[in-house]
């Protein structure tokens, strides 16, 4: 079927991220701020931004374009300082990140709603939410896809970057014109500035989804008539309540560290033995059935998962108030064979890293340290720092090469868009663009997924014949920045 639509979201959603980086507010009785403002018209996408009478500021990417179907990214802020003429919003704060995508009658009527649910996780979502945040999340509600993510770590791998971009975060709204234009300036050293105009005075207010009211009937009567099994409902919406415990919400690939680092409870314990330890490796873990919890004060939402398979082995990271001390080895069948980690199958701090890195350091995870923390990012100290902080993603020449040229300019990734390709030899290539999809780099990884080569620019040279083949070779667009 065709699922032009769907990709052509994907190219796009990644703007809301180059976008990002918006608004706080504050209430005020009297506020020329309230209304619906739009940016310049811009090819496929319409910017917005909407600030209510409630004092909430929604930024909106949305497309309409035919053929290319219908979605809509918005970052919602809910607190800023608002003083005379101006509103000055704290950049890295965003309270909550909503996409909504209308499915297509070929989609609606040839995939079932996992299948469009596990589609739009792997291409777009996978690396930065968790399953648990997925089942969370995601929904469908009749002829959209709907996504609600509140957690502000979640948002933050969402947009690339990290808790607190930088100490210069404050936004400021200024009015011009009357009060029909509002101008947004960053106070950075380019003087660069937005601007919107505005086309309605006050905007219809919008049900907001929250987690008491995040189950609608259309979720509910998927539960109960669906025939998939358990395993294809992977990404389907978890039905929250005021009174739903945490335990309730504990998901599969964190029951490990939930049930034995965080929780105390023996029964609990067994129950995961027998589900999810495979028979050989039962004995080992019965060791441990009244151990203290290392984590005791942990929550789940500080908990985080990631996995990686190698040779009929997934090894799978367990991490912990953002610590790794523990690895998963799992058979073909997803069970447990081996905890790696203090007081159980011990490995050294060394060994447990070579793990960790072969499980974090994937091609998409370079092609993010490559495009977003040093191309898009405008601080040179930043780059640089960022080059000697994560040695893992680039072999040691390639760190050197990019340290060169740490304090060079490029041009705009921020909409930039990538494919990927090979080499006249057949190693494998990604082919990255600027704005307005100008193959700009090319860049080769090596086994481990660190990088290994960079072409164009003022980086490595190519000759125009090993270029052209590339550009020959290069697959359908995959994703944007």
């Amino acid at each position: 079927m065709k699922k032009k639509g769907l990709i052509i979201f994907l190219l796009l959603l990644f703007i809301a991220g180059g976008s990002a980086g918006f608004y706080y507010y504050k209430k005020s009785t009297e506020n020329h701020f309230i209304g619906v403002w739009e940016a310049k018209k811009q090819p496929f996408v319409k910017e917005t931004i909407e600030i209510s009478s409630e004092n909430e500021v929604t930024m909106n990417i949305l497309s309409d374009e035919e053929n290319m179907g219908y979605f809509r990214t918005s970052l919602i802020y809910k607190h800023t300082t608002l003083s005379e003429n101006k509103l000055i919003v704290q950049a890295d704060k965003v309270d909550a990140y909503e996409i909504e995508y209308r499915l297509s009658k070929d989609q609606l009527e040839y995939m079932s709603e996992s299948e469009l649910m596990r589609m739009f996780v792997d291409n777009s979502i996978k690396p930065y939410l968790t399953d648990e945040q997925i089942k969370k999340y995601l929904h469908i509600d009749g002829d959209k896809l709907l996504l609600t993510v509140d957690d502000s770590k979640a948002i933050n791998r969402m947009l690339s970057r990290t808790e607190v971009d930088s100490e210069d975060t404050d936004l400021t709204f200024s009015l011009k014109k009357e009060n029909s234009v509002l101008e947004i300036s960053d106070g950075s050293k380019s003087k660069e500035k937005m601007t919107y105009t505005k086309v309605v005075e006050e905007p219809t207010k919008k049900a907001k989804r929250t987690k008491e009211t995040a189950s609608s009937k259309t979720q509910e009567s998927s539960y109960e008539e669906s025939s998939e099994s358990e395993e294809e409902l992977l990404t389907a919406p978890i039905r929250e309540t005021t009174e739903s415990s945490e335990e309730e919400r504990v998901y599969e690939p964190n029951k490990f560290a939930y049930y034995f680092l965080v929780l105390n409870d023996r029964e609990k314990r067994e129950a995961f033995i027998e589900e999810h330890v495979a028979e050989e490796a039962q004995a080992m873990f019965k060791k441990h059935l009244a151990d203290e919890p290392v984590y005791e004060s942990a929550r789940l939402e500080d908990i985080y998962s990631d996995e990686r398979e190698n040779r009929q082995r997934i090894y799978q990271l367990v991490s912990v108030n953002e610590e790794v001390q523990f690895i998963l080895e799992k058979n073909e069948n997803d069970k447990i064979v081996a905890v790696f980690g203090p007081g159980w199958k011990e490995k050294t701090k060394e060994e447990i890293k070579e793990l960790e890195l072969f499980i974090r350091v994937r091609p998409t995870m370079t092609l993010r340290y490559f495009v977003i923390y040093y191309l898009i990012e405008t601080d040179k100290e930043e780059r640089k720092n960022m080059i000697n902080e994560n040695k893992e993603y680039a072999t040691k020449e390639m760190q050197e090469l990019l340290l060169a040229h740490a304090e060079d300019e490029f041009a705009n990734f921020n909409s930039g868009s990538w494919h990927e390709s090979e080499m006249k030899d057949g190693t494998f290539a990604i082919v990255i663009n600027a704005a307005e999809d100008k193959p700009t780099y090319i860049i080769t990884l090596n086994q481990d997924s660190q990088l290994t080569h960079i072409y164009g620019g003022n980086f490595e040279k190519l000759s125009q014949e090993d270029w052209d083949a590339v550009m020959e070779k290069k697959g359908k667009l995959i994703g944007a920045f």
